[in-house]
């Protein structure tokens, strides 16, 4: 579980390691997307339905693109 949590905390770091160069731009959200598709593999591959797998990835990729796109407001 490692290596995608580190997508999805760490993608420049992992970027640096893997090719060399540093993450930047929409390499960090491609990163990040991936962290999230490797976590939902690995829920598809639990015993059961492998439903939850695909419900997991939709879910929480949907999630991390509104927060990408939708403005946020700080509160004072």
């Amino acid at each position: 579980m490692k290596p995608r949590l580190a997508l999805l905390i760490v993608p420049s770091l992992v970027g640096q390691l893997l090719f060399g160069a540093e993450l930047t731009g929409i390499a960090m959200t491609v990163a990040r997307v991936t962290g999230l598709a490797l976590i939902a593999l690995g829920v598809a591959c639990w015993p059961g339905t492998p439903l939850v797998g695909m419900l997991t990835y939709s879910a929480s990729v949907t999630l991390y693109l509104a927060y990408k796109v939708l403005p946020v407001k700080k509160v004072k």
